[in-house]
């Protein structure tokens, strides 16, 4: 499976030439790198300039959706408006909104069946609300039922990426390192849960990300035990020469060694 890597700029940068800058500064690495997909996902002002302008180079996430299509929702965007603007992705149900906008399951699940009716791919966040003490047993009940409960109105799953998205190691929170070992014991359970939920042949197309920290050096080593599929990636992907070397040192250790 290609490696998937997702660039969430989060509320950054502050300005239109800052964020053409940065994209234009990563573009051709990102685009050369033989078996990696990249996916940028920039705030809304950034993204719908910068979806007419390389729609056709590269590919485009909102970091969030709303769940109607339209209608009396100030402040909001709908699946429509993104699909219309060429987005193809959108992440839903960070830890950060969960944590600072009170995303519940609820709104995720309703989310994740907006973007499936509109033809676009959820990037779905699961890992918020863990901590670093939590044992693996819990850590796998809580991602069960937040997977189960983020399709449970889709009507029919289609493409969709998943993350393991632990809170305690977001760099915004405690930002403690995950253990290789760890993260691929975890994307194995997901793909296992996923598959008996799913069609047999989406499950095995769909990628289990990683996000939490991860930049140029613990990337790599994650991506390295095979069983992590990509990565969402912060603040690295905000820093053109860190996300340059991330990019080429995928390609390096788990593209040209396969």
């Amino acid at each position: 499976m290609r490696k998937l890597i997702v660039a969430n700029w989060k509320m950054n940068p502050e300005s239109e030439g800052e964020a053409g800058r940065l994209l234009r500064a990563v573009l051709g690495t990102a685009k050369k790198k033989r078996g990696i997909d990249v996916i940028f996902c920039l705030p809304f002002p950034w993204l719908t300039v910068f979806t007419n302008k390389e729609k056709e180079r590269v590919s485009f996430g909102a970091q969030n959706v709303f769940w109607e299509d339209s209608g009396a929702f100030t402040g909001e965007v709908s699946p429509v408006m993104l699909k219309n603007s060429g987005v193809e992705y959108a992440i839903i149900g960070h830890s950060e909104r969960r944590k600072y906008l009170a995303e519940t399951d609820e709104m995720v699940a309703k989310k994740v069946a907006a973007c499936f009716r509109n033809g676009l791919t959820p990037i779905i966040c699961l890992g918020g609300g863990l901590s670093s003490g939590d044992g693996s047993a819990k850590i796998k009940q809580v991602l069960k039922s937040q997977l189960q409960g983020a399709l449970r109105h889709a009507k029919k799953i289609k493409k969709v990426v998943l993350v393991y998205e632990p809170t305690w190691a977001i760099s915004t929170f405690a930002g403690q390192a995950v253990r290789p070992g760890h993260a691929a014991e975890i994307a194995f359970f997901l793909k296992g849960v996923f598959s008996r939920i799913a069609a047999p042949s989406l499950a095995k197309a769909t990628p289990v990300i990683y996000g939490g920290s991860a930049d140029e050096k613990s990337g790599p080593e994650i991506l390295r035990t095979g069983e992590v599929n990509g990565l969402l990636v912060g603040a690295a992907s905000l820093d053109s020469a860190k996300f340059k070397k991330l990019l080429s040192a995928i390609h390096n250790k788990e593209v040209t060694n396969n």
